[in-house]
């Protein structure tokens, strides 16, 4: 009886450790990177226009009146 209490114990004992001793990696942190463009608000609408077609470009052009849409390098 007292070796299996004795071998109960170690293994118990052993057990823990080992459920202890495993790496849990919540320490490791990857740094992010930076955003290519600097992102602001954008919320879209229909530009005032309803029905089967929706808005044309020319619309949506003039009821966004966007400076970013010239800028051609955002594009490519």
């Amino acid at each position: 009886m007292k070796k299996f209490v004795i071998t109960a114990i170690l293994f118990i004992s052993w057990e823990l450790n080992a459920q202890v001793a495993l790496p849990t990696f919540q320490g490791v942190q990857s740094v992010p990177e930076p955003p290519l463009y600097s992102f602001s608000s954008h919320t879209f609408t229909n530009c005032g226009q309803t029905g089967r077609t929706g808005p044309t470009l020319a619309n949506c052009k003039s009821s966004y009146s966007t400076t970013w849409e010239n800028d051609t390098d955002l594009f490519n």
